[in-house]
């Protein structure tokens, strides 16, 4: 269950950052507050298991493309990375790894809007509009009727 009931925002002196915890980055209505309330910086504090931290990873990066942000994930164990708001990782850490304890990173404050943050998951309740009318006009047709002479 994702934390309270809408990530922390707030302003910084390098633009407006959002704050999540560990798993609230796997839930996008969540991370959407995020996007709408035009935040640069999503700051990630995790915990993973090194058997999942690369799917952990992913699902947090996915996030900030989504609403268009630079996310800073930092990482007691697991991937501490940076990705930037189109989703390339900029830095990451492996702290499973012998020796990897430090991360250095360009950090770009850098946002971008996105279709998502706006309206949210319109486009797949549309989709799946659009496959119920599909159907249902598909089992109305009588049985043996040509589809290509329709």
């Amino acid at each position: 269950m994702p934390g309270n009931d809408r990530p922390f925002i707030g302003g910084t002196a390098y633009g407006r950052a959002a704050v999540a915890i560990c798993f609230d980055m796997d839930f996008p209505a969540f991370i959407r507050e995020a996007g709408q309330a035009q935040a640069d910086l999503l700051l990630v504090p995790a915990n993973d298991w090194d058997e999942i931290k690369k799917i952990h990873f992913w699902m947090a990066a996915f996030r900030a493309v989504e609403n268009g942000a630079t996310m800073i994930r930092a990482t007691s164990t697991g991937l501490s990375t940076v990705v930037d708001p189109f989703g390339r990782t900029l830095a990451v850490t492996d702290h499973f790894w012998p020796g990897a304890r430090v991360m250095v990173a360009q950090v770009p404050i850098a946002r971008t809007g996105t279709v998502y943050a706006r309206v949210g998951d319109l486009f797949s309740w549309l989709c799946l509009l659009a496959l119920v009318m599909l159907t249902v006009r598909g089992a109305a047709r009588p049985p043996g009727s040509d589809v290509r002479n329709s």
